[in-house]
């Protein structure tokens, strides 16, 4: 299991550091895919366990042959050989029907084998996709293919025969098995990020909660028995069969870490689960995730007391694996912290772990772990005895573990050059801050038990898992009080996500529950209409808007002090909704009493009061929202919609647009093209952008297909525009005066897609709303219609937004048949929309005013009218230079004039 819980053979030893291809000859070139194993042709021997328990997910075998006979015996047997391994298997005959389907691939790693008649036309197309981890070439006269095959570095091998090949996929997907528990890094606890932290809370809350465990195994036993990699395995099944009748009544008190050893459904799920976060998955396999943490807990102290005062209490392991270029500088850093964000299995066999650390594309890395057995806190195990496999050295650390990087060296083993990286477990020093930032970071998690992984999931950005937790919770639950509360947190999630009517729903389902369980003028009944009265003040709608506030503060002034906080910001809520509505008369009234309060209840310094009638009606804060900058809240804001204005922001975040500004400018990000990006970019944000690029430039052999190219995007669009000019004055010279921006902008979203020809289809969002997967996914529908027989193929580009990247929106751009192009992160400056099209409309709009949404649409369809051919052309057609110039200055941004 792992880090080579397994011994590798010589022969894949060498195999594996070979520069050679591995080229396998049959005893007859009749009936290619069934032939039968002989054991002096050269290949890979199988390791010491039994294939046919071992099933990797998330690996996807593609098999490119347009000659194949899916109904011959040859290949219903090679189909179930490769079945052992791979359980999904995608059969193609056409070449551009295979690349369709691979440019949908996102998450998953792919192997492709692929005919000795197509792979010289194939090949070069896909070779560098980032997915794609190996190549096979499956042809009879393998010399033809062994010269051409030297240029292209993930062909691994040529084979004439199926049981060989077999035998390879099986090897490389535990190689890639190896390498897919993630890592996370950072340079020191001063620069820490609020991910790494949270990613620590995931285990403390999985083993707080309180599992039903018969009735969460045969929850297991269900999912397990439906999962589509187990559905068709015999062997699986059967193995799930007396997972069900053996768990719950075995006597073996460490029978946790013996199924999870077994590298059976057990550990892949497992593996998914901490790996991807997702809800399903972290319910079914919460209670086995915390079996398997208390079975290592319980050997840890009990190994931990036979250590004899004579014996050494320092041991060392080992952990081989590969790693990407940019992962490797970006998390392993000297001096740094990074943590193993799953179980880690670990070797006392270095010869083992070195054998995981071969790949001609990727960077060997050995861990090197020191470990002094009687003063760590951190939770492993020797665990031979209690193993699937009791032959192994296999010390498992519990999952989450945090080691300090001591040193990292470059060495050379079995003829390669790879990294060494010296490990320690974190000290008492570090033990000591990472356990204050964990307590601090704690507060954030409200809760108990899935209402805090609800809480945790947010606080990381997964905003749909976490809805998942939150729905979830609402359908085991009939106390209204929890239910008050998960409705509420419902609703903060979707106004944080600008889904102003979802987000009205939930807040008035919630305040329906607090009326009938809360005396009528209890506090928390305030903060419902409160919260309601925000998002309608988003939305632009200030009469209901203000009907809320009004509300809030009539509750308010019954059941609180008259000078509490939440009285003025009440009066303050009311008073920035009447400087909306441009009644500022009764604003002034209202903000006078806001301050009134407050140089009450205030020091005399304190920051909210604005002396001598010098402040801005938006310094001053909005019930609920913090009063300081959040700067966490700030920083998950702008990654789930980068193109909020600082208006916008300091509205969510209760305070000026300027502290925006200046805690963005903190945070390292700019405004360009639209979008907050870092100013600074990581090495290995910059390393994505010139990989994406180089991909771009080489996987095509000219730019004729940039003429079928699709792009599109959504910008928000304001009734109002001002433009901010610089003015030079004389000394005592009065300026003139600039409009001030609405604290509630009326602004609507606009869609665009367009091609050299023109645009193609846009669209303006109804009012209050933003873009999500399921909208994305129907304008997708509607581009489609407008294109049906005017383009063949289609290759798609668009950002990385949430809704373009989300399992539907992929799975809908696989049904239409679209060919989507890579685009790096934080890389407008790569997106034609945003540095061509809407760089040009703003420009275009700048100080127009719309007094309706026709006057709006009536201007936008004159300025893409306006523009000739050439325009969208010279667009589109400046990508390949654009790439260019990225991979020229190592992934910089470009900076037009």
């Amino acid at each position: 299991m792992g880090c080579g819980a397994s011994e590798l053979s010589n022969s894949l030893d060498n195999h594996s550091h070979s520069d050679t291809k591995a080229t396998v000859i049959p005893s007859s070139p009749s009936n290619l895919l069934n032939q039968r194993f002989d054991s002096n042709r050269i290949v890979p021997k199988p390791d010491n366990r039994t294939d046919t328990n071992e099933i990797i997910q998330n690996f996807r075998l593609i098999w490119l042959d347009k000659n194949i006979d899916e109904l011959s015996d040859d290949y219903i047997n090679s189909i179930k050989q490769l079945r052992r391994t791979i359980n999904t298997i995608e059969i193609f005959h056409d070449t551009n029907e295979c690349m369709g389907y691979l440019s949908q691939i996102q998450n998953e790693k792919l192997f492709l084998v692929v005919s000795g008649a197509l792979c010289k036309s194939f090949v070069p197309r896909i070779h560098d996709k980032i997915q794609l981890n190996a190549i096979y070439i499956f042809c009879r006269q393998q010399e033809k293919y062994e010269e051409w095959a030297k240029d292209w570095p993930k062909v691994k091998a040529i084979f004439t025969e199926i049981t060989s090949l077999c035998d390879m996929v099986r090897q490389s997907a535990r190689q890639c098995d190896q390498n897919d528990i993630e890592i996370k890094g950072v340079s020191s606890l001063n620069q820490i990020e609020p991910a790494f932290m949270y990613t620590q809370l995931l285990k403390e809350i999985i083993l707080e909660i309180d599992f039903d465990e018969q009735k969460e195994i045969s929850n297991l036993v269900e999912y397990a028995r439906k999962e589509k990699e187990y559905v068709n395995s015999k062997e699986q099944l059967k193995l799930i069969d007396e997972f069900a009748a053996d768990y719950h009544k075995s006597v073996d008190k460490n029978k946790a870490i013996r199924w999870y050893s077994q590298q059976c459904f057990t550990y892949q799920l497992v593996k998914k689960a901490l790996r991807s976060l997702e809800v399903h998955t972290l319910l079914i396999m919460g209670f086995f995730i915390r079996d398997v943490h208390r079975n290592i807990e319980k050997l840890h102290l009990e190994q931990s007391e036979l250590i004899h005062p004579s014996d050494t209490t320092t041991i060392t392991v080992f952990r081989g694996q590969t790693m990407n270029k940019a992962d490797f500088e970006g998390n392993i850093k000297q001096d740094g912290l990074i943590s193993f964000n799953n179980f880690l299995s670990t070797s006392e066999d270095r010869r083992v772990a070195i054998s995981f650390t071969s790949d001609l594309n990727k960077i060997g890395v050995l861990f090197e772990m020191t470990i002094n057995r009687s003063v760590s806190r951190t939770r492993f195990a020797r665990i031979s005895e209690v193993s699937w496999y009791p032959n192994e050295k296999e010390v498992l650390f519990a999952t989450h573990s945090v080691f300090r990087v001591q040193q990292i060296e470059e060495i050379q083993a079995n003829g390669t050059t790879i990294w060494q990286v010296k490990l320690t477990l974190t000290s008492d020093s570090d033990d000591e801050q990472l356990n204050i930032l964990t307590k601090r970071m704690r507060t954030e998690i409200t809760g108990t038990g899935w209402e805090r992984m609800g809480s945790l999931l947010w606080k990381l950005g997964e905003n749909d898992k976490a809805e998942q937790v939150y729905t979830m919770l609402l359908e085991r639950t009939s106390n209204e009080s929890d239910q008050a509360d998960y409705y509420h947190a419902l609703g903060l999630m979707k106004e944080n996500l600008g889904q102003y009517n979802q987000a009205i729903e939930f807040y008035e389902r919630a305040r329906d529950i607090s009326e009938k369980t809360l005396p009528p003028n209890h506090p928390d009944l305030a903060n419902s209409y409160n919260n309601i009265g925000n998002v309608y003040s988003d939305m632009g709608e200030y009469s209901k808007a203000l009907s809320s506030h009004e509300r809030a503060l009539e509750i308010r002034n019954i059941a609180l002090p008259p000078n509490h906080p939440d009285v003025a910001n009440s009066y303050n809520n009311i008073a920035s909704l009447y400087n909306s509505m441009g009644e500022y008369s009764k604003a002034l009234v209202f903000l006078e009493r806001t301050l009134g309060i407050f140089e009450k209840s205030l020091a005399p310094n304190h920051p909210q009061i604005a002396l001598n009638g010098n402040f801005e009606l938006d310094d001053l804060p909005h019930t609920g929202r913090p009063l300081q900058v959040d700067m966490d809240f700030l920083k998950q804001l702008i990654e789930q919609d980068p193109r909020l204005t600082t208006r916008c922001l300091a509205e969510q975040l209760g305070c000026s647009h300027v502290a925006v500004e200046t805690h963005l400018h903190e945070l390292g990000k700019t405004w360009k093209y639209g979008v907050w990006i870092p100013h600074e970019l990581s090495p290995l944000q910059l390393q994505c952008r010139v990989d994406a690029c180089m991909e771009l430039l080489t996987s095509h052999r000219n730019y004729k297909w940039l003429g079928n190219l699709i792009t599109g995007d959504e910008k928000w669009v304001l009734y109002i525009n001002y433009q901010h000019r610089r003015q030079w004055l004389s000394a005592g010279q009065a300026g003139v005066p600039t409009p001030k921006s609405d604290l509630h902008p009326k602004k609507v979203m606009l869609s665009v897609w367009w091609g050299v020809k023109g645009i193609i289809h846009w669209e303006l969002l109804p009012t209050g709303c933003t873009i999500t997967a399921d909208l994305y996914c129907q304008q997708l529908d509607r581009v489609a219609e407008k294109l049906k027989g005017k383009q063949d193929r289609i290759y798609f580009l668009h950002d990385n937004a949430r809704p373009h990247v989300a399992k539907s929106t992929r799975q809908k751009l696989l049904e239409l048949g679209w060919i989507t192009i890579p685009h790096p992160p934080y890389s407008p400056d790569l997106a034609p929309t945003d540095y061509h099209l809407y760089r040009s409309l703003s420009n275009h709009l700048r100080e127009k005013k719309f007094e309706h949404e026709n006057d709006l649409k009536m201007d936008l369809l004159n300025f893409f009218d306006q523009n000739s051919q050439d325009f969208y052309e010279q667009g589109i057609f400046s990508l390949p230079e654009r790439w260019r110039q990225v991979i020229e200055s190592n992934g910089a941004y470009i900076v037009d004039c």
